[in-house]
């Protein structure tokens, strides 16, 4: 049981995930899933974008025709900012992947400078203090004691481990959704070209921001527990070993080995809808 009792602390305290995965781009995640949307991309979507955008062309030239009558020269331009527009339209969405690849890259700088301001308060040092003062304190235990730590760990270890695997599943999730998104970039982008479509067009943009910024908002949710761990909001995690005895620790401040982990499932579950809200979604 001791054992037990020393991994369940320092999965508690330390909540060890590789956050390292949300800074990657979306071809650095998984290649071979990159390169496959890549060559759908190019081969099925790339055509059907440049049929659409003709159809877009005869709409907005019959559209503009009831402002041609009796006047050529108005006419003659209606007709040449209806092609310059086509041929813009034309040129952003065979470079879709240009402007997919720029919200990436803002939110890849958002998560790295998240992640360098996490490692300021997470330090080795914390979990030189949690190996020297806590887990020998373990030890001491005798068997009631042991049992009745288990029983008090359980509900914030299991809290942390459900949060672990619904970040991983959420990684997972959004670099698959980006990856769907990427497939089809050109067709929105098309839609633009149109009053009535033009909609479409900007809530996809508004869409694949509010995926890719969801990394930089799960790593903030990562973040704030990791600060509270290591602050004095909760006593301090660290403090533990201050006590004599762990039992007399866990029981006088049972509340922050609970709180941080909800916080925590609740922060995670929370950075979807809050990146939406940056998008104004």
């Amino acid at each position: 049981m001791k054992s037990m009792i020393r991994s369940m602390l320092r999965q508690i305290t330390k909540f060890p995930i590789d956050d390292t995965q949300l800074s990657k781009s979306i071809n650095e995640f998984n290649t071979t899933a990159y390169n496959f949307i890549t060559n759908l991309y190019t081969t099925a979507v790339l055509p059907i974008s440049a049929v659409i955008i003709s159809i877009i062309l005869v709409l907005e030239l019959a559209r503009n025709a009831t402002h041609m009558e009796g006047d050529h020269q108005m006419g003659v331009k209606i007709i040449a900012a209806t092609m310059f527009k086509s041929a813009l339209l034309v040129i952003a969405a065979q470079n879709s992947t240009m402007f997919l690849n720029a919200i990436n890259e803002v939110s890849s700088k958002i998560i790295i400078g998240i992640g360098k301001t996490k490692t300021d308060f997470d330090s080795d040092a914390d979990l030189k203090t949690l190996n020297d003062k806590i887990i020998p304190l373990v030890s001491d235990l005798d068997t009631g004691d042991q049992a009745g730590m288990l029983m008090m760990l359980l509900i914030p270890y299991l809290t942390v481990i459900i949060a672990r695997v619904v970040i991983q599943v959420m990684i997972i999730f959004r670099f698959t959704e980006l990856y769907a998104m990427s497939a089809f970039a050109s067709l929105p982008i098309a839609f633009l070209g149109h009053p009535d479509t033009k909609n479409m067009g900007v809530n996809y943009l508004q869409k694949y921001a509010a995926v890719s910024l969801h990394g930089a908002t799960l790593m903030l949710a990562i973040s704030i527990h990791s600060a509270l761990m290591h602050s004095n909001v909760f006593n301090g995690f660290l403090k533990i070993g201050n006590k004599d005895k762990l039992v007399d620790w866990m029981f006088s401040h049972y509340v922050d080995f609970v709180i941080p982990s909800i916080l925590l499932l609740i922060f995670t579950l929370a950075s979807r809808k809050i990146a939406k809200s940056l998008v104004g979604q």
